[in-house]
């Protein structure tokens, strides 16, 4: 999962004062196909877009026999962490994406026996 040096829908969140739900998609990654050890995933990985082959009915729609299931983890709150919403330090930011992350990790390796054996949460 990309999301290590990904903080802007956080400090976006604190400034706007939404609430932070951690969620985790099981199934999505076998969807579709991603193409692994290849000159091209290599380029656009390095300028950090993801890179995927859309493979399924018609070669068109995402493989349809997947089981899917939505988990939403509890509200990360940051008005503890947080003293000026409006102008998060980038240290408030960095503590706020950490609760997100652990929360994330949390329901993902709760559900993972029942919804991904045997899969692991890899953060990047």
């Amino acid at each position: 999962m990309f999301i290590k040096e990904r903080k802007g829908f956080v400090k976006y969140a604190i400034q706007h004062e939404y609430h932070l739900h951690p969620c985790y998609q099981f199934g999505e990654t076998s969807l579709y196909y991603t193409l692994q050890h290849d000159s091209v995933s290599a380029f656009l990985s390095r300028l950090k877009v993801v890179s995927f082959l859309v493979c399924g009915r018609f070669l068109l729609f995402p493989i349809s026999s997947v089981r899917m299931k939505l988990v939403i983890g509890n509200r990360v709150d940051y008005r503890v962490l947080v003293k000026d919403p409006a102008r998060p330090s980038q240290t408030e930011i960095d503590q706020v994406h950490s609760l997100y992350v652990d929360e994330l990790k949390r329901i993902f390796y709760k559900y993972r026996d029942e919804y991904a054996p045997g899969k692991d949460l890899d953060i990047m």
